[in-house]
């Protein structure tokens, strides 16, 4: 029996499942599930080998499955460490990054150095600044502002703050496999000029590509796999 392609979609730090809602419709098996929570401490390394055996164990990854992981900012990070324990054909990065060198200094110095001593009131109040920080960074749809507002106040804060200081002391790791990156070129979080191996840039995206050009995100992962599979063949 031919192996199934699952793709398996990773989200940003700050929302969940639903912000891969328009890649929904892409011609394959699609897996979208949420994050587990953080350990204080924790490094992104062992917190990813933690969600991989949550993912294992809830057979949402099933060994001889033809897996291909897609990550949102934090999500692609994450990709990149299950790639180091779990067979995957390629990685797909949208607004992505290789490691926290990547990240605008200001913000991994304050994930660095302050997220994780905030107390996490801090992070439940901070809720009405989530639709202002939204519009500026990452130019998505009003519709598209409510929904990560909404992700926003649903997700586990002390997963928002142990995941802003993982990821900005994530040291990156190698890989041997394709990988394919789309990137907004005028990402405030990710700047597009510290981004290195760029295949797609946008030029009026920023943050989020994923619900500012949904169809150009679709369009490019299609693309994406059908040339890698004709070229497995």
């Amino acid at each position: 029996m031919a192996a199934r392609t699952v793709l398996l979609f990773l989200p940003g730090l700050g929302s969940d499942h639903r912000l891969w809602h328009a890649q929904q419709s892409l011609p394959y098996t699609i897996a979208a599930p949420d994050y587990i929570d953080a350990l204080d401490g924790e490094t992104l390394a062992d917190y990813s080998k933690r969600f991989l055996q949550h993912l294992s164990d809830s057979r949402v990854i099933v060994d001889g499955n033809d897996l291909v992981i897609v990550g949102a900012s934090m999500g692609g990070a994450i990709a990149q460490e299950f790639a180091k324990h779990v067979k995957v054909r390629s990685l797909i990065l949208t607004g992505s990054l290789r490691s926290s060198n990547e990240l605008r200094p200001v913000i991994q110095t304050f994930g660095r150095r302050i997220a994780s001593k905030l107390p996490i009131w801090v992070y439940r109040v901070s809720i009405f600044l989530v639709p202002f920080i939204m519009r500026y960074l990452s130019a998505i749809p009003m519709k598209e502002v409510k929904l990560c507002t909404t992700m926003y106040a649903d997700l586990s804060k002390h997963l928002f703050r142990e995941g802003y200081r993982m990821l900005a002391e994530w040291e990156g790791c190698s890989t041997e496999i394709p990988v394919f990156r789309m990137h907004g070129v005028k990402d405030h979080i990710i700047p597009f000029s510290r981004t290195s191996s760029v295949d797609l840039s946008i030029p009026d995206g920023k943050h989020l590509i994923c619900l500012s050009h949904p169809e150009i995100v679709s369009n490019a992962i299609n693309e994406f796999l059908h040339k890698t599979s004709i070229e497995s063949v």
